[in-house]
Order: C-alpha cells, then sequence, then structure tokens
C-alpha cells in the first residue's frame, strides 16, 4: 500500500509516474493530444471570437504525474481542469501542487456510481482524460457507458491504458488490493484488455471512433 503519510514514498512514486521512460512518452502523447483539442478550438473559434476554456476532466488524477504534464498545454486564462480521485488523502495532495494554478478544481469522483447522483451533469466535458485508471472499475462496460454519457458532442476520451499483463505484475501491481476487482464479461485472468477487445468496447459504448 502506498503510505501518503511517508513523504519519502510519496515522492518516489510522484516521480515514478512523472519521470520513467513510459510515464515521459504516454503523458507527453496525452499532451500532444489535448494541444490538438486546444488548436482545433482556436481555429474553430475564429480570429474575432475568444475560445472557451476547455472543459477537462482527470479521471484518477493521483499523484498528479499526468496533470503536470497536460496543465502547460492548456493556456491559463482557458483552462476548467477538474481534477479528480476516488481518495481525499490523493485530492490533498492535488491542492498542494497545483491549488495555485488558474482554472484547476478539484473533486471526488468514483466511476463506479452514477456521475449524475455525484454532481456532474451529462454532456459537460469537452475532454476526459485518464491514464491506467479505467481498467480499475468492476464492470468495464458500464464504465465506458458512464464516460460516454459526460462528454459533450464532440468531446475526446484520451485514454491510456496497459494492455498486456507481464509477468512481473503478480509481485507490483497484482499486489494492490482491487487488482482482481472486475466483475464483468471482458476480462479474465487480470483486469486489464488487449487493444482489440478495447476497440470493441469502446465502439459498444458509442464511441465514434477510437
Amino acid at each position: 500500500r502506498l503510505e501518503l503519510g511517508s513523504g519519502r514514498v510519496l515522492v518516489t512514486t510522484e516521480a515514478l509516474y512523472r519521470e520513467s521512460p513510459s510515464a515521459r512518452v504516454y503523458n507527453g502523447l496525452m499532451r500532444s493530444t489535448v494541444e490538438l483539442l486546444v488548436t482545433r478550438r482556436t481555429a474553430d473559434a475564429g480570429a474575432t471570437d475568444a475560445p472557451a476554456p476547455l472543459r477537462v476532466l482527470e479521471i484518477g488524477g493521483g499523484t498528479g504525474g499526468t496533470t503536470s504534464s497536460l496543465l502547460p498545454a492548456l493556456p491559463a486564462g482557458r483552462r476548467d481542469y477538474l481534477f479528480s480521485d476516488v481518495s481525499d488523502a490523493f485530492l490533498e495532495r492535488g491542492r498542494e501542487r497545483f491549488g495555485a494554478e488558474p482554472g484547476v478544481r478539484f473533486g471526488i469522483f468514483n466511476l463506479e456510481h452514477d456521475p449524475a447522483a455525484q454532481g456532474y451533469a451529462p454532456a459537460s466535458f469537452d475532454a476526459i482524460v485518464a491514464a491506467n485508471a479505467v481498467h480499475a472499475v468492476k464492470d468495464l462496460r458500464a464504465a465506458l457507458a458512464r464516460l460516454k454519457a459526460l462528454l459533450a458532442p464532440g468531446g475526446v476520451l484520451v485514454l491510456v491504458e496497459s494492455t498486456e499483463h507481464l509477468a512481473y505484475f503478480d509481485m507490483t501491481t497484482g499486489l494492490i488490493e482491487g487488482w482482481q476487482h472486475f466483475a464483468d464479461d471482458l476480462r479474465g485472468d487480470n483486469p486489464l484488455l488487449a487493444p482489440a477487445r478495447w476497440l470493441e468496447a469502446l465502439a459498444t459504448a458509442g464511441f465514434d471512433e477510437a
């Protein structure tokens, strides 16, 4: 377990999710995608109109590794970024790191439950970002349907997920409480999905393209 009271453990974990080679790659890809969304929004607004803020929901913000990569891609005056997690402890850490950033909000969000019951209106986000968080749900089909409902027309889900169960996972992430939490017909021995299965699940949930 990650002991949030241990500063050394938390700092090491934050560095892992921000600075490891794999994190640099997928955080960079996510940032490039968000930059493209901002560019498109600016172009759509035209020369005379100020573009509306890009409304972004981050699922499972955790230690903020993805957040720290994405915020620079969003102009400070045009941000509406909601850092969410299921843990109050991670939200508090998020406030410490990003609370002074303009346009950043914080909130509890549990993908296992109805977003409306948690105060999140349908079609209220232009982009939803999640790094290795969505697979952690019990019912992936239901979770993807909830994410689709939260996106405004033309909205984009920026999803990073491990797709291969490596042997060493059994002694690392496999020991995390909830790793074997899944109970849907998409997963078998572990909670990860192969790319083809992700594409199938996204299509079934109503995403136009993946």
